[in-house]
């Protein structure tokens, strides 16, 4: 949902910003290791948005005067960015746990490059098996699916991770025999639109394997960029 309507139910000042509660809301607030949503709300430009008991805050730096039926729009290159990426996360992270039942620490989305921190010590030749794992997945055209269930029944899938939350209403999400995981964030429903998957580095972090990556179309840009550098150092250095 890139676009929708709603009604403003509340307009706070804080520090010379606005606080805008709506009636209902396609602003994903961020979490699970996922950035927020941006956009606009009319014309007043969204440059936060983030949740606090039970309510959606999204932030303006204007403040609202229309209260109803004000239209509302997502930074849509953002939020498929960010889907990707997440994407990409839960993909590599089965992966790695299929492969070489090695489990995920924690994740991050970055603005540019995201990461993924992986159990243990894991070789150069594992991580490349990983990785190669990871695209065949990709065009395997695997359905994700998001269930809401509660902590008992959630307990009963056979989760990858122990739950993370104390809440009763859990989210999950499934992909097919890859992965399945306990998750507050948003994702495409099928594995064909991360494209690809390049890992593009890996390091020792406090006893694990953090593994850094690029998905979707953070992924194709790359490398588009990289051949292009590549093509004008063969020409300037008149070399194949």
């Amino acid at each position: 949902l890139k676009e929708f309507t709603a009604e403003i139910l509340d307009v706070i000042e804080v520090n010379g910003t606005f606080h805008v509660v709506l009636d209902k809301t396609a602003f994903f607030p961020g979490g699970g290791g996922q950035h927020c949503d941006l956009g606009y709300i009319e014309n007043h430009k969204v440059i936060d948005v983030f949740e606090k008991d039970g309510l959606i805050y999204h932030v303006t730096e204007t403040k609202p005067i229309k209260i109803h039926k004000v239209k509302c729009k997502i930074d849509w290159n953002r939020r498929l960015d960010g889907m990707q990426q997440h994407l990409g996360q839960h993909v590599l992270s089965g992966c790695f746990f299929t492969l070489f039942n090695a489990n995920t620490v924690s994740v991050h989305v970055g603005k540019e490059i995201s990461t993924v921190d992986i159990v243990g010590t894991i070789e150069e030749e594992k991580i490349r098996e990983a990785e190669k794992m990871a695209n065949r997945v990709i065009c395997e055209n695997h359905k994700v699916e998001f269930l809401m269930t509660n902590r008992k029944e959630a307990k009963k899938m056979g989760l990858r991770r122990d739950l993370a939350t104390k809440d009763d209403e859990i989210r999950i999400v499934k992909i097919d025999d890859i992965d399945i995981n306990a998750c507050c964030g948003i994702h495409p429903n099928n594995t064909l639109d991360l494209q690809l998957i390049k890992i593009k580095g890996f390091e020792k972090h406090k006893g694990n394997t953090r593994i850094t990556y690029l998905t979707g179309s953070r992924a194709i840009n790359d490398y588009l960029h990289r051949d292009f550098v590549l093509d004008n150092i063969c020409l300037s250095l008149s070399s194949g």
